[in-house]
């Protein structure tokens, strides 16, 4: 993989806040990873066993694919910049809607009060606050996994996630 190097900075391009899950690979390793921003230059992106920097990626969400260079790295987070841009709405749109759907039934659910969530979240537990947030990470997880998203269910899925943050640091 070739990554341009000395391409001016793109750092200032307006960026789309979404969650999103891909799979980065580079040299011999591949490992899923969150988007969490995403412009038509690059990416952040968040996950375990990131490249270091200056390391040559390519990034693929689904059928899209793009190559790319670490700009940063920390601990579990990196920046990527692409190789050539790309069409943000391509990489947030909906692919496939059954997860969706499952999403929505269970909201509607909720809303006409045929399930509740103390069925969601136990009220026995000795630590709601930790379980609630958990669980709300989990659900985080999976909605971000679905096929497609777009970038207004993305942003709010970015706001869930950092308020199932805040409560998992207050217990």
């Amino acid at each position: 993989m070739q990554a341009a190097i000395g391409k001016s900075d793109t750092r200032s391009d307006p960026r789309s806040n979404v969650f999103l899950i891909a799979t980065c690979s580079a040299e011999d390793s591949s490992e899923p990873v969150k988007v969490r921003n995403l412009s038509v230059h690059g990416a952040l992106l968040e996950g375990k066993g990131l490249p270091a920097k200056n390391v040559a990626v390519s990034l693929r969400r689904g059928s899209l694919r793009v190559q790319g260079i670490v700009a940063w790295r920390d601990e579990t987070h990196c920046g990527i910049r692409f190789d050539k841009p790309i069409e943000v709405e391509d990489w947030v749109k909906r692919i496939g809607s059954q997860g969706q759907q499952k999403v929505d039934a269970t909201i509607a659910d909720l809303r006409g009060g045929l399930a509740t969530y103390d069925r969601i979240i136990p009220r026995s537990s000795n630590d709601l606050v930790a379980r609630a947030s958990e669980q709300l990470l989990e659900i985080c997880e999976r909605i971000a996994a679905l096929p497609g998203m777009s970038i207004g269910l993305a942003e709010e899925l970015v706001k869930l996630d950092a308020i199932a943050h805040s409560l998992k640091s207050k217990r």
